[in-house]
């Protein structure tokens, strides 16, 4: 219901003091699901970040101190939809909550892209707020989507900054060496983010051209050689586009 609800207010087809009047309703289902939230990461219902989303909107002491008992759960995703709501209704965060998700390179970047819809980018943690931060965090989940990798547990290692030319153009790129950890041992690959303008500190970049190169394993002595074929092999991939 409340992500049909939401569906209904982002079209225009229902007017928000419509959904307001059953807010008590949804917040006493938010409150019932999260005392059985505090012990358990597993929880994958997608519908509740819909409910924490639409309590979200409301902005009154009742929604916030429902969104704050989200603060406590085990879910790093349930605890990002929180945190992303309190800061849009200009509610401080506690700093281990920033850190918690900011730290984690598979919550960095969706974490920072949330509260920059938002502008509340200023929360955000200054340390993990860099470009080979955050470009950590492109290169994990680069690794993590990418169904040409091995299965196994994912970690990125920085490796190096380099300053490369990609159609004419130069680029500042991070390089990473990113391994995965299964039944059948490790395995290293290079990582590259990027590519970014030459002396800014955007932590997006323009064109974003990360990704991982599975064509040969991690080997620190060939990393010049490895970062030339990833580079190759992405002209080649935009080429085809």
């Amino acid at each position: 219901v409340a992500e049909i609800a939401l569906a209904l207010l982002d079209s225009g087809l229902i007017r928000e003091e419509v959904v307001a009047a059953w807010a008590p309703a949804f917040i006493d289902a938010a409150n019932s699901i999260a005392s059985g939230l505090k012990n358990s990461e597993n929880y994958n219902d997608l519908h509740l970040a819909s409910l924490l989303q639409l309590i979200g909107r409301w902005h009154t002491p009742s929604a916030n101190a429902t969104l704050r008992r989200y603060l406590a759960v085990k879910n790093d995703d349930l605890l990002m939809e929180a945190a992303v709501q309190l800061a849009a209704a200009g509610q401080t965060l506690p700093p281990a909550v920033l850190h918690r998700l900011a730290s984690d390179p598979a919550y960095r970047r969706p974490f920072y892209d949330r509260l920059k819809e938002k502008k509340k980018t200023s929360v955000f943690p200054s340390e993990y707020s860099t470009q080979a931060s955050l470009a950590e965090s492109d290169v994990y989940h680069a690794a993590a989507d990418d169904d040409d990798g091995p299965a196994g547990k994912e970690q990125v290692e920085f490796v190096s900054k380099k300053i490369a030319s990609f159609k004419g153009v130069g680029y500042t790129w991070y390089l990473y060496k990113v391994s995965f950890t299964g039944e059948d041992g490790t395995h290293s690959f290079l990582g590259v983010a990027g590519g970014y303008p030459p002396a800014s500190t955007t932590v997006s970049p323009p064109k974003d051209r990360t990704g991982i190169y599975w064509e040969g394993e991690f080997d620190k002595t060939r990393l010049s050689s490895l970062f030339k074929a990833y580079l190759d092999w992405r002209l080649k991939e935009e080429a085809d586009e």
